[in-house]
């Protein structure tokens, strides 16, 4: 059912995220097509921005939670020790498919000061992307390549897994989920609302 539906809604056109050499031969070693994975993972990244940063107005949660916050940075709070190995994951990513990787790859790798926040939305999208089929830890038995592929074909279940930064009880993790899926959807309607003039900030 999940690959009907994702097959009914896919993108004739996919972001430009997902239509890079290396994102492209990361979905084809999963079997999954850019353009049937689009619409989900879209609504993925939109959910992730408004559960780790509410759609990037908190971007430093060390500002945010004062001196005991971690060093997540950004729209989707990439940590500074995790952001230096999604780089080299993205580099591992380009190579598998004979490319050289992007010059802003090479350059923020080599920059002792590098920031997720001076990432354009399509760079973070496609190192967290290129980041999920290249990460060798498994949740739940699963490993996260299989995760992706799921999340592609709508399995939400999936997301939540990939969502989760630590293990945790399999209910737990999908209450905690579920009660921010739920605040973000909302907080995007009013988002929605106010950019099309329908209501006041």
């Amino acid at each position: 059912m999940a690959a009907v539906q994702a097959a009914t809604l896919m993108e004739k056109d996919p972001p430009p995220y997902l239509d890079t050499p290396a994102i492209r031969g990361a979905f084809d070693r999963i079997g999954i097509a850019p353009e049937v994975a689009a619409p989900n993972f879209n609504l993925y990244f939109r959910t992730l921005s408004g559960i780790e940063s509410n759609f990037g107005s908190q971007l430093s949660n060390r500002d945010r939670v004062g001196p005991g916050g971690t060093t997540a940075k950004g729209e989707y709070q990439i940590t500074d020790g995790t952001f230096q190995t999604m780089l080299r994951r993205a580099i591992r990513s380009y190579k598998l498919v004979d490319e050289e990787p992007p010059k802003w790859i090479s350059d923020t790798l080599a920059d002792n000061k590098r920031d997720p926040r001076n990432l354009t939305d399509t760079q973070a999208r496609e190192l967290i992307v290129l980041d999920m089929e290249q990460r060798p830890q498994k949740y739940n038995g699963v490993g996260t390549s299989e995760l992706m592929r799921d999340l592609a074909l709508g399995n939400w279940d999936a997301g939540r897994e990939l969502f989760d930064k630590q293990i945790k009880p399999l209910l737990i993790g999908q209450i905690i989920f579920l009660k921010d899926l739920k605040a973000m959807l909302l907080q995007f309607v009013k988002y929605e609302r106010i950019c099309s003039g329908q209501m006041e900030a």
